[in-house]
């Protein structure tokens, strides 16, 4: 078995600004003469297709989950045991409308499918980020931009185009730094802050020393590792309470939302607390592992908001049919971590927006099977759990 190193140095080209993959290893499988592209690559007919694909190019491993990854796994088996009630003839079903409002009528975007925030998007392409945010432009997306980002958020917003966008942080131990990345995402234009609130510590995750290895080829633009501060900033502040994430709801006149809750109870204090949103959310997996789904929680969450205000998902999404599972439960919006870097790693800012239209025109398609026309006719009772006599 090749070393982590091996990999590496396999899948990375030395430059002199930034060490990338110049062609990402996009190999024709032997004996085929076809274009290698997404539209003629033999199998790609959902995003689960172009992850088979994208773990042949070696950049999958590292976006494992923490310890013996059963929430990761969790999260995928949960929504695959929620079903969808076929309905006919309930209404016409002709026209379907996928535009969703956000953030109590502030933000509105083409389809209820958005980015969550993503490390390290330079190791998937060259252009990392910028080549997200270009794809949800061009879908008419959302996209959030990690605070690990490889892109400075400048740049990101500069260059994309993509007109909504939410920029993520931490609860940094070092709190001048979360004021700094705030600031910095207001001048640039950016919609709102979206608060990780769900890391004190950082998880021992699967394919953790791969991350390390590529660190050393590409760094984090707003962290460098030259930076003084680089450890502490890996995680947020152990010692952090609510109070201090209401501190940086004070601190921005922006909408917060508060990402990794996974309980009424967390839901509560972020609202007390000043959130503007609430985002149910597991890392993918990567951080408490023996954790429930977020698909599991979400119904408890939206029970408790009743309403105050939006509330989204993310973890184990990979299809528009689980799009429809998770606005049925009661998400204004579903956000998708792993599969913008599968849509990235294929194809740049075109494979980003292909993963965002095959997703929503699953999720349109699902609508019209299932007796609904609009976002609002997704109801609870669109969807039953399995249960086999």
């Amino acid at each position: 078995m090749k070393s982590p190193t091996d990999k590496v140095e396999e899948n990375l080209i030395r430059r002199k600004d930034l060490m990338v993959s110049d062609n990402l290893r996009r190999q024709v499988p032997e004996g085929s003469k076809k274009k290698d592209t997404l539209e003629t690559f033999d199998g790609a007919f959902n995003v689960q297709d172009m992850e088979q694909y994208v773990k042949k190019l070696g950049i999958i491993e590292w976006l494992g989950g923490s310890e013996e990854e059963r929430t990761k796994d969790r999260n995928l088996a949960a929504l695959q045991r929620l079903l969808i009630r076929p309905r006919a003839l309930v209404r016409p079903v002709g026209n379907r409308d996928l535009t969703t409002v956000l953030l109590n009528g502030k933000i509105t975007v083409t389809m209820p499918i958005c980015f969550s925030p993503s490390a390290f998007q330079m190791y998937a392409h060259a252009d990392g980020e910028t080549a997200t945010a270009k794809g949800c432009g061009k879908a008419g997306a959302l996209m959030t931009l990690s605070a690990w980002s490889n892109k400075p958020l400048e740049q990101v917003k500069k260059e994309s185009g993509c007109e909504n966008m939410w920029m993520n942080v931490y609860i940094f131990k070092h709190r001048d730094r979360i004021t700094q990345l705030v600031r910095r995402a207001e001048n640039a234009g950016y919609n709102a802050i979206v608060v990780s609130v769900d890391i004190p510590i950082l998880s021992r995750r699967k394919g953790s020393s791969f991350y390390k290895e590529v660190g050393k080829f590409i760094e984090a633009a707003h962290f460098p590792a030259s930076d003084p501060q680089f450890k502490d900033l890996l995680a947020g502040d152990p010692d952090a309470t609510w109070n201090d994430f209401a501190e940086i709801c004070k601190m921005t006149t922006l909408p917060v939302i508060a990402k990794g809750i996974m309980s009424a109870e967390d839901a509560r204090e972020a609202l007390k607390h000043g959130a503007s949103a609430i985002f149910v959310s597991n890392h993918g997996g990567r951080q408490l592992d023996g954790a429930p789904s977020t698909i599991e929680v979400l119904a408890e969450v939206v029970r408790e908001v009743n309403g105050s205000c939006d509330v989204y998902v993310d973890g184990g999404f990979r299809s528009g049919m689980d799009v429809f599972k998770g606005l049925a439960l009661g998400a204004k919006a579903v956000f998708l971590g792993r599969p913008a870097f599968y849509g990235l790693a294929y194809n740049g800012s075109d494979g980003v927006q292909k993963v965002l239209e095959i997703m929503s025109e699953q999720l349109s398609r699902t609508m019209a099977l299932s007796g609904c026309a609009k976002l609002s006719d997704i109801t609870p009772d669109r969807v039953m759990t399995a249960a086999f006599l």
